[in-house]
């Protein structure tokens, strides 16, 4: 597994004019990979076809937000956790927050130690800036 990235400049936040430009690792060139494919991946692992996989995948994509939009948090073993996260306005007092404060509702990703353990073993190779 190699991740390839390159070097990506940016200024200094909170400084007039930028301040010193730093620059940072930005992984980039990934292809995009989508549900059916993933399907097909598992399928040629597994005893399952790849349609019965595209199904359960569909099912879970369906059932994830639905279970979030109940107040649940979804943990999926070695992948991680996806629950609510929410954006808001701040309020001087408790009593002031209410639903109208909440601006966005973003999914939130927490992965597994396992998930995590796996990523660590990529490689990594720079490319040529155009």
């Amino acid at each position: 597994m190699t991740i390839r990235y390159k070097p990506m400049g940016r200024a200094q936040a909170g400084v007039k004019g930028g301040g010193q430009r730093r620059y940072y690792a930005v992984a980039t060139g990934r292809n995009l990979v989508d549900l059916r494919r993933v399907a097909e991946i598992i399928s040629n692992r597994s005893t399952l076809t790849s349609s019965d996989i595209y199904a359960v995948l569909i099912g879970l994509s369906n059932l994830i937000p639905e279970l979030i939009a109940d107040g649940s948090s979804v943990k999926l073993d070695n992948v991680g956790i996806f629950s609510a996260e929410l954006q808001s306005i701040g309020k001087d007092t408790p009593e002031e927050v209410n639903h109208t404060c909440i601006k966005q509702v973003r999914l939130h990703f927490l992965p597994d130690k396992e998930m995590k353990r796996a990523l660590r073993t990529c490689d990594f190779q720079r490319i040529r800036a155009k």
